[in-house]
This record gives C-alpha cells, structure tokens and sequence, in this order.
C-alpha cells in the first residue's frame, strides 16, 4: 500500500512539474501569460524598465497573434539576440528597434533599422513565419529581408525550431533558442 501511494504521488509530481513543455513548433499558440514574460525578462535584465517591458510583451504577443506565430519562440528569440534588450555585446545598436539581429544581406555586421518598436517586432513576426510556412501573411510587409527567404530557403522551409539551425544563424542555433526557452518554463 506505501509503495502504491508513493508511486501514484511520484507520477503525479512528474506529471506536474513537466506537464507544460516549451513549444517546438512555429506556428502554434503561446501559453505563458503577459506577466510570466515581464518577470522573465526583468530576472534577466534588472536595469529594464518595467512598463517598456510590458509594451514589448504586448507587442509581441499582438503581431504573433495576428500571423499566427508562437509568440513565445519569438520572444525567446529577441531575448537571445538582444541579450534581454541589453543589447551588451552584440552588434545591433539599442535605438535600431531591431529585436531579431536581422542585418544586411551582403554586410552581415550592419543591422538593419526600424522606425519604432511595433515595426521591428512585426518584421521580426513576419521573418519567423516566412520560414515556417508558405501562407501569406496577414500585415503589409515591414521585413525587408521577407522576400529573401523564398530565394535562398524557400518559404516553409522550417516549420519547427530545429529548421532555423544553419538558416537564421549557425548550426546551433535551435539549442541556444531552445535553452531560452527552458529557462522560461523552468521560472
């Protein structure tokens, strides 16, 4: 009877703690709340301001949304790229709006410039759903790498995280987005 209560207390306890998995797949829905993505953000980068974070979340939960993306990949992404909007060693400069790295396609080094928040983080939307699928997409075009996609990947090409490996960046590339990833499930 002990060693019943203690296995059905066990897989519940496993059941639990890993009923919530990070997502894999592009074009699916997030889970996490505006709040679990504030706090995430703020552990990370406790020098942010608070009500920015939250326009960011917003933001990136709204264009998400309306292409369809799992906002929760796309966010993990710019925390990566941006080192959680720090932006301490990386390239792209904090007032470029440019959330995802995207640079030029012949000067990998010069990022390219966004006019505000909501344009950056809708082109960084559309760059992510040009490799996850062929659908159209559903706002005007801001992404001025979008059509590039289809010329050296074709559109569709990564429906799944571990597709944007030695396409969006290196060859490990989905580890570094998955561990992000991990770290907000695990708060």
């Amino acid at each position: 009877m002990r060693k019943a209560a203690f296995s059905f207390i066990l897989l519940v306890l496993v059941t639990f703690c890993y009923a919530q998995t990070p997502p894999e797949t592009i074009l699916s829905e997030g889970g996490l709340s505006k709040g679990a993505l504030v706090a995430f953000l703020l552990e990370n980068n406790p020098n942010m301001n608070r009500n920015l974070a939250g326009q960011i979340v917003d933001l990136y939960i709204a264009e998400a949304n309306a292409e369809g993306v799992n906002y929760e990949i796309a966010f993990a992404q710019m925390c990566y790229h941006t080192r959680y909007l720090s932006f301490k060693g990386t390239f792209v400069p904090a007032n470029s709006n440019n959330f995802f790295g995207l640079t030029t396609f012949n000067n990998y080094r010069k990022a390219y410039v966004f006019d505000s928040y909501q344009e950056g983080i809708r082109a960084h939307i559309q760059h992510l759903k040009g490799y996850a699928t062929r659908e159209p997409l559903n706002k005007v075009c801001v992404d001025p790498r979008y059509y590039k996609i289809e010329e050296e990947y074709r559109w569709g090409s990564s429906p799944a995280i571990d597709g944007l490996s030695g396409k969006w960046a290196g060859a490990d590339y989905a580890k570094k987005i998955k561990s992000v990833l991990e770290k907000m499930y695990r708060r």
